[in-house]
């Protein structure tokens, strides 16, 4: 890698994907991470405008657009990864940058005059397309790396039906949008299984009755989650909306099952048409559980690793800062 590119990498909030993109820029590139918001971020926006030669942004909006506005002035190279919840919304769920209609020509400006855009999944994509109402110049698929030295099957042990899933909910809406009350209900109708749900904040737990083969985790570090998707036969993600599905990715590594909602990035990740199940037709999903505890399903894993690992995405990363 050139090391003399420098690079300043932007989000809101930090979590484990952004932080995995900038551990592998820190180690190629000069750079400088700032994670904010208000009038903070602007603030470190500006004043790092004039030393760096590439800006990437996580996620299209207010912000992405004065890095993208910056760039022009000063003649930088502006990348934006699009994740989902910036460009797609659900007034229904409380989901989505967009909910705010002044927010709509903003990010529709950051989009369109980016020098490259990083759609997250080909559903994402779509999306873009749809909001630009064109296909904006130099739009790129570059799945999330997903770390295959770490998400690995170890220890697997299967004696036990266990059925996972891992959603970071801290709120009531992020509860419905990652479908928990679905997974809840399921584990009411098949009470000779164990499930698991990681990631579920205490205080939501206060209103919530959960049956009596359902064990609640709050979330883990990615050391301690790893042994909870080794423990699991399968892994369900009966989300509302999901632009990729970062954890079904982890968790198929990991050598579980897969069964997901057919929405949004998941049918992406889980190829196999059978696993993919309508949250309206709860019966089914009844139905396509219990078939699957009792086959013996198997994923190529090294195809998969190939599509959604780390390594894949930063050679395209790369590829692109190059440019």
């Amino acid at each position: 890698m050139n090391k003399k590119i420098k690079v300043f990498l932007f989000s809101t909030f930090k979590t484990s994907f952004i932080e995995d993109d900038f551990h592998y820029i820190k180690k190629n590139y000069i750079s400088k991470w700032i994670s904010d918001s208000g009038i903070n971020a602007i603030f470190h926006i500006i004043s790092n405008c004039f030393n760096y030669q590439v800006y990437i942004v996580w996620f299209a909006s207010t912000y992405s657009a004065l890095i993208v506005f910056l760039s022009k002035i000063f003649n930088k190279k502006s990348i934006i990864i699009v994740g989902g919840a910036d460009i797609i919304f659900d007034k229904n769920l409380k989901y989505g940058l967009l909910q705010k209609k002044w927010k709509f020509p903003i990010i529709k400006f950051a989009l369109n005059n980016a020098d490259y855009l990083i759609a997250s999944s080909k559903y994402i994509e779509e999306n873009i397309i749809k909001i630009c109402k064109k296909r904006p110049k130099n739009l790129f698929v570059i799945y999330p790396g997903v770390n295959i030295d770490l998400w690995k099957i170890s220890n697997k042990k299967n004696e036990t039906k266990n059925i996972l899933t891992v959603a970071v909910c801290n709120n009531k809406t992020r509860f419905n949008i990652k479908g928990i009350d679905i997974f809840i209900n399921l584990a009411k109708k098949i009470k000779d299984v164990n499930f698991t749900i990681v990631g579920i904040d205490k205080k939501l737990l206060k209103n919530i009755t959960f049956p009596k083969n359902v064990l609640v985790i709050p979330k883990l570090n990615q050391k301690e989650l790893l042994k909870y998707y080794n423990k699991a036969n399968i892994y369900c993600q009966f989300s509302r909306r999901e632009s990729f599905g970062l954890a079904c990715a982890e968790a198929i590594l990991c050598g579980c099952v897969p069964i997901v909602s057919n929405v949004g990035g998941l049918k992406e990740i889980v190829q196999n048409s059978d696993l993919v199940v309508d949250l309206n037709n709860f019966s089914n999903i009844i139905k396509t559980v219990k078939k699957t505890l009792n086959e013996s399903k198997k994923i190529d894993l090294k195809k998969f690793q190939h599509r959604f690992s780390s390594f894949s995405r930063y050679k395209k990363l790369d590829t692109i800062i190059h440019k």
